[in-house]
């Protein structure tokens, strides 16, 4: 049985998981948020780094930008995950799908990954057309692509963005130029699982294909609620 293909906390970077809020206060062009956030962090190299900045500068879209733009991607990339991981929650409530609903599919290579350069839309009907089992439903990560999406798992990341205030053309012009979402299956399959039970231990083996996350697994196996595990807190 496969698992939905959620984003891990790990993807958040802290304990409290809120770097994805910088990176909607930066979509927001909220400097003044974005830093202050930034600075709430636990005294790391790059929080010195801006904070000396912005003594300097007085202006926080300048102490912002003295940052590595691998740092202020990072938060950009992680408010894309979570917005993939709260739309993916909703997406597969939606069952059973409806012929009409458009999904995008891509064939597995042959390392039973999709291959991401020939997606095709289709309609719901995929067993008509194509062997499912050679296939994969796909989402995009959203960004400036969203603002053309006809398909079912872009309408529904449009309205979480709308929920957070936002819009697919607030990917443009941010301060490292434009965003557009990657794409990623949305489900996955745990690889060759096996476990071995020691007295009271109890080992488990398995493999994953890249981006996915062993901390997903786990929740599952562990009877947690993934989605709410990995739904990061929505902004205020």
């Amino acid at each position: 049985k496969p698992l939905p293909a959620y984003y891990g906390p790990q993807r958040f970077g802290t304990l409290e998981n809120d770097t994805h809020l910088v990176g909607l206060y930066l979509l927001k062009k909220d400097y003044p948020s974005a830093v202050k956030k930034i600075l709430e962090g636990r005294n790391g190299w790059y929080e010195a780094l801006l904070q000396k900045s912005l003594n300097n500068s007085k202006n926080d879209e300048q102490a912002l930008l003295s940052l590595p733009p691998a740092i202020l991607r990072l938060f950009i990339n992680a408010y894309q995950a979570h917005v993939f991981n709260r739309a993916l929650e909703k997406f597969f409530g939606l069952t059973p799908f409806l012929r009409e609903t458009k999904i995008i599919v891509a064939p597995k290579d042959l390392n039973g990954l999709p291959v991401k350069s020939k997606t095709r839309l289709i309609n719901g009907g995929i067993t008509e057309k194509i062997d499912p089992s050679r296939l994969y439903f796909i989402g995009s990560l959203p960004g400036t692509n969203l603002e053309k999406a006809t398909d079912e798992f872009g309408k529904i990341e449009a309205e979480v963005l709308s929920e957070d205030g936002l819009t697919p053309n607030d990917f443009r012009d941010t301060l490292l130029g434009d965003f557009k979402g990657s794409l990623r299956q949305l489900y996955f399959w745990v690889i060759k699982p096996q476990y071995l039970i020691n007295k009271t231990d109890v080992w488990l083996y398995f493999r994953l294909h890249r981006g996915m996350y062993a901390t997903v697994v786990l929740s599952f196996l562990a009877g947690a609620n993934p989605p709410r595990k990995f739904l990061t807190p929505k902004p205020l």
